[in-house]
C-alpha cells in the first residue's frame, strides 16, 4: 500500500511540504463525546471531519494546497452504555461535510517545523477539523476509503478505558489482534487519501447497541503540500 510520501513524489516541479499534528487535550482523561447512539451508518452524522479549508476559486493563495492525512488516533476515556463493538467507516467527499456540533480542533493544530531564527512563526494549517457528535450535510460525491474495525461483539464492549485505536492512511499493513481482557492498542491500515481544496475526510463511528455516549481523546497527523501553479 502506498504512503503519503509516494503520492507527493510524483508530478512536475517541486512541492512545498509541511507536517502538522493536533491533540484534542493535553489533560489526560479529557475526552470528546460520541453521539449517544451511533448504532447504524448515516451520512448526516459523524465523529470526525477533516476538511481542506482552501478554495479552488479563491482569489488568494492556497488553492493548490493538498492535505494528506497520515493517521487518526483515538484513546478511550470512558465507555458508553451498552455498546458491544467499535468501528469507523472512512469516507471522502467533494464538499465540507461539517455543519455543527462537536469540538473544533483547528486552532490546536501545530506545524512541526520549528526553529530559533529571529522572527520565526509556525505555518498555519489549511485543515479544518471537528470531532465529537457532529451534524453533517448530505453527501455530495462520497466514496468509501475503508472500515477500521477495532472492537467486535466478541469482546461484548465498545471500548475499555485506555484502549488506543489508530487508523493509518497508507503505509505498510500492520497486524493487530483483539484481546477482550484489559485495554488494547490496535492499528488499522486503509487507503491513502488526498484532499484537494474544499474536500473532506469523514469518520463515521459505529457502536452497535450503545445508548449513552462514550468519550475519546483525539490525535491526528497529516501532511500539507503546496505547488505554485495556476489551478
Amino acid at each position: 500500500m502506498a504512503d503519503v510520501k509516494d503520492i507527493t513524489a510524483v508530478g512536475r516541479g517541486k512541492w512545498e511540504k509541511q507536517f502538522f499534528s493536533v491533540v484534542s487535550s493535553r489533560n489526560l482523561g479529557t475526552g470528546i463525546l460520541t453521539d449517544a447512539s451511533p448504532v447504524t451508518y448515516t451520512a448526516l452524522e459523524a465523529f470526525i471531519v477533516i476538511n481542506n479549508g482552501e478554495s479552488r476559486s479563491g482569489a488568494s493563495g492556497g488553492k493548490n494546497t493538498l492535505i494528506l492525512p497520515d493517521y487518526v488516533k483515538l484513546t478511550a476515556v470512558s465507555m458508553g452504555t451498552a455498546g458491544i463493538d467499535f468501528k469507523i467507516i472512512w469516507v471522502t467527499d467533494t464538499a465540507d461535510r461539517w455543519t455543527s456540533g462537536g469540538t473544533s480542533l483547528t486552532t490546536l493544530a501545530a506545524n512541526q517545523y520549528v526553529d530559533t531564527y529571529s522572527g520565526f512563526t509556525r505555518v498555519s494549517t489549511s485543515a479544518v477539523i471537528h470531532a465529537g457528535d457532529l451534524v453533517c450535510p448530505a453527501e455530495t460525491s462520497a466514496a468509501a476509503v475503508g472500515v477500521s474495525v477495532f472492537r467486535t461483539s466478541v469482546g461484548a464492549v465498545s471500548c475499555k478505558k485506555g484502549d488506543v485505536y489508530v487508523t493509518k492512511f497508507g503505509g505498510f499493513p500492520v497486524s493487530s489482534s483483539q484481546v477482550s481482557m484489559g485495554p488494547v492498542k490496535m492499528v488499522d491500515n486503509v487507503s491513502p487519501v488526498v484532499l484537494g481544496p474544499g474536500s473532506s475526510l469523514v469518520g463515521h463511528a459505529i457502536i452497535h447497541a450503545q445508548s449513552a455516549a462514550s468519550a475519546y481523546e483525539v490525535e491526528c497527523g497529516w501532511v500539507e503540500v503546496r505547488k505554485d501553479f495556476n489551478a
